[in-house]
């Protein structure tokens, strides 16, 4: 549904695509039924996802746009091909140019078996290491976060570089004077959430939501109460209660799914076959499960991914706070003094995050500079989403409205009051969604992770590539 493909060697491409247009006598676009083509006077563009800002014809000034999405633009007078990612690489783009040959698509399963594994990638990955340098597939690259691959139909002579650079546009604001306080922060949220989800109500008209009772998909509620949501849990979840998610799913409607022990596992199971990607996130599995059982294939889902990465209400920064606010000497410490706020995660709160924490700390600094210093580098080096994954193996669209330029600059440049109230108790998100949804806001998030001892994490994940590489060359 999502996919697309341009090559000048339609021998290298054996994915099915629903249809496809020729650029040029040799050059062929496949693509499918929710990718959009818009032909201009002097450009095709190619477009699939979301702008919370502009317009799909603003590609062809500039790759600098702010949403969700991959974006091609071939300049006909030229028979240039530029193909643009978003910030955070959200789709991904893999491309091969080769002895004047060149496949560029977002679908790795698109590449034909005469392009062989990469045995190295394999071995890490085996090891669990995802490398995003380079791909399974030899000779095969991704273009990467924020970044344009440029070149020309006639000579094949690639130019890859970036249009988003994190560290001007999100790590050096730390170091500007604060520009918000909790309340003008508060309006400010308010303000582009309304505008994200009013475009995607006009843009999309089968919206459900994938929801918990977490902080961000309440935040999602507040905007979107109106449109189907799906939810679950299981057996296997004890510290992520079971109680204020049911509350809440029987007062405001949805279907919430109960998973036994045997259907949680046959989650797992049933939705191998046919793996479309490489990955370690095991714990999408249940959600592909959840589609398939209510069969949400033509839908598009909005989900509250990345609002821990936004509003910096995850372990990491939690314990940022205890270790450089508090002086906290240990993982246990750090968890006693958060206990009571809503960031406390034992469940996502490694052993050794301390530890790792002190060796990574500027200690020179004074408290407030170390913590600012802990976060944004621990978030500068976590520049991706899990919808990068989920996307590619529903073959859907999947939506955040919390991916978006403007909210990720807003934290940095908060005043440090504003900053430890959303990392300890998402205090701008609360102030949004206000009552009645607060009443059913569940502070344990151990989500996925109680069960997978139960699942034998490692060996699924494995099982998963194992799976991928044997859909691939069966395909």
């Amino acid at each position: 549904m999502i996919n697309f493909c341009i090559t000048n060697s339609s021998n290298l491409v054996k994915y099915s695509f629903h249809n496809q247009l020729s650029l040029t006598k040799d050059v062929t676009l496949y693509y499918d039924n929710m990718v959009e083509v818009k032909e201009l006077p002097n450009h095709i563009i190619v477009f699939c996802g979301m702008l919370w800002q502009g317009d799909v014809s603003d590609f062809v000034e500039t790759s600098s746009q702010n949403g969700q999405f991959y974006a091609v633009v071939f300049t006909k007078k030229t028979r240039t091909i530029k193909v643009i990612t978003d910030f955070l690489e959200d789709f991904p783009v893999y491309y091969y140019i080769k002895d004047n040959n060149f496949v560029v698509t977002n679908s790795i399963l698109a590449f034909g078996n005469q392009l062989k594994l990469n045995l190295d990638w394999l071995t890490q990955a085996k090891n669990n290491y995802y490398s995003d340098s380079t791909t399974l597939i030899n000779d095969v690259k991704r273009i990467g976060p924020g970044g344009v691959l440029e070149f020309s139909v006639d000579d094949v002579c690639k130019n890859v570089y970036t249009w988003y650079n994190a560290s001007s546009d999100y790590v050096s604001l730390i170091h500007q004077d604060p520009v918000y306080n909790l309340e003008s922060a508060t309006s400010y949220v308010d303000t582009i959430l309304t505008e994200n989800f009013t475009r995607l109500r006009e843009k999309y008209k089968s919206l459900v939501v994938f929801s918990s009772s977490g902080i961000d998909s309440l935040t999602v509620l507040k905007y979107l109460n109106d449109v189907p949501k799906y939810g679950y849990y299981g057996e296997d979840y004890k510290a992520e209660s079971p109680e204020l998610l049911k509350q809440l799913y029987n007062d405001t409607g949805g279907s919430l799914h109960y998973f036994d022990a045997d259907e949680y596992q046959s989650a797992y199971t049933e939705t191998l076959p046919g793996w479309a990607i490489p990955s370690r996130n095991a714990d999408l599995a249940p959600e592909m499960y959840i589609r398939n059982k209510y069969n949400l294939y033509d839908q598009v889902i909005v989900k509250g991914t990345f609002g821990d990465e936004i509003f910096w209400h995850e372990p990491w920064s939690a314990m940022s706070v205890a270790v450089h606010q508090w002086n906290c000497q240990n993982r246990a410490q750090g968890l006693a003094a958060l206990g009571h706020h809503y960031s406390c995660q034992p469940y996502h709160t490694s052993d050794n995050i301390v530890e790792i924490m002190r060796k990574n700390a500027a200690w020179k600094a004074t408290g407030s500079e170390n913590l600012n210093l802990s976060i944004i580098n621990y978030h500068y080096n976590r520049q991706r989403s899990y919808l990068r994954d989920d996307r590619v193996l529903l073959n859907q669209m999947v939506v955040s409205p919390f991916i978006d330029l403007r909210l990720r600059r807003l934290l940095p440049l908060c005043n440090l009051e504003t900053k430890l109230s959303s990392i300890l108790d998402a205090e701008i998100q609360k102030n949004i969604i206000g009552n009645p949804l607060l009443n059913y806001l569940n502070k344990s998030k151990a989500g996925g992770e109680e069960s997978f001892s139960s699942i034998n994490y490692d060996n699924h994940r494995l099982n998963q590539l194992n799976e991928f590489i044997k859909f691939r060359s069966s395909y």
